[in-house]
């Protein structure tokens, strides 16, 4: 493995295998998540990791908090559609349209489940 991409696994922290053990079971029931940080990179990093196939699952295959009673979703999550980010470079146009589309009542999606927003914002 190149050290860049060992870098970039989700293993090495602690605190973003809760987070993503959060958001599985948030989508397993329904929930909407707000997600704060403080830096852009931090945020980056998280959209990262949801944009890769399969990211709820880790290299041997079980969830990467190995939590049995919470099953992975399928696939990478799409930006806009199943996961929003507000940031510093947002507009206030923009911004009160994503926060319109995150308090808007559930959905359902391409895949005829429920469908919820997730969201990350920095300051």
């Amino acid at each position: 493995k190149k050290h860049g991409d060992d870098m970039l696994s989700v293993h090495h922290g602690g605190k973003i295998v809760v987070l993503l053990d959060i958001l599985m079971h948030a989508d397993k029931i329904g929930d909407k998540v707000v997600v704060f940080a403080q830096c852009l990179k931090s945020l980056d990093y998280i959209e990262h990791i949801l944009n890769k196939p399969g990211w709820d699952l880790g290299d041997s295959g079980s969830t990467p908090t190995k939590n049995k009673h919470i099953s992975p979703t399928k696939g990478s999550w799409r930006k806009n559609i199943d996961y929003l980010r507000i940031d510093g470079g947002t507009t206030a146009s923009e911004r009160g349209e994503l926060i319109t589309s995150f308090n808007r009542e559930k959905e359902t999606n391409t895949d005829n489940t429920a469908g919820h927003r997730k969201s990350s914002s920095s300051n």
